[in-house]
């Protein structure tokens, strides 16, 4: 039932982002296939493959039951601190904290929001808290319409933000277009006008 849920591999990669994200789609993977709790270790062990299968080795080779003996818990906290160590969860989540849309798209700021946000969730404990950084991170002219809105759920949030930034950006063109379709009047309004004469 486990491997029904197709639960991603881990090779030990040094990137914080990845190992968080690898922990929970493993813990998604073991909460919706309702697997005991003393299989739990072993199920994400064999998920671990390259070097994270070789930190593994190292760490049970002095207990060959550890993997019958281990919490879930004990797992997540050697796991972490492998593979996220306090002082790299401390700037990641210092970035977060930090995070504004600057010069990138809604959508690429959104992306950085929801793979940082993981590393600060315990700064914003309600979903309020959440949309509130979202909101208070986008540039000034979207920021203050989003205040306005005062959208109550991240994704509407994230909706809202990406369709005002389509209208604006849409406005330049539609100036331009008017002022066109202007100047072509102008122009036939002043080019003389000739007859044909017929005598």
């Amino acid at each position: 039932m486990f491997l029904a849920c197709k639960p991603p591999n881990f090779f030990g990669e040094r990137d914080p982002a990845k190992a968080i994200c690898w922990l929970k789609e493993i813990e998604l993977s073991l909460q919706t296939s309702k697997s005991a709790e003393e299989d739990k270790v072993m199920f994400a062990i064999s998920r671990l493959w390259s070097n994270a299968l070789y930190w593994w080795e190292i760490l049970s080779s002095s207990d060959p039951n550890i993997m019958k003996t281990m919490l879930w818990e004990e797992f997540v906290e050697k796991y972490i601190i492998q593979y996220c160590p306090e002082p790299v969860a401390r700037k990641l989540e210092d970035d977060f904290l930090r995070l504004e849309q600057g010069n990138m798209s809604v959508r690429q700021y959104t992306e950085i929001f929801m793979e940082q946000f993981r590393f600060a969730e315990a700064y914003f404990a309600t979903k309020s808290n959440k949309v509130r950084k979202y909101i208070w991170g986008l540039v000034s002219n979207l920021r203050k319409y989003m205040i306005y809105r005062h959208p109550t759920t991240f994704q509407v949030a994230v909706d809202a933000a990406e369709i005002l930034e389509q209208d604006i950006n849409r406005q330049p063109q539609e100036r331009v277009g008017d002022k066109r379709k202007v100047e072509t009047v102008a122009t036939d309004f002043r080019r003389p006008r000739f007859t044909e004469n017929l005598n």
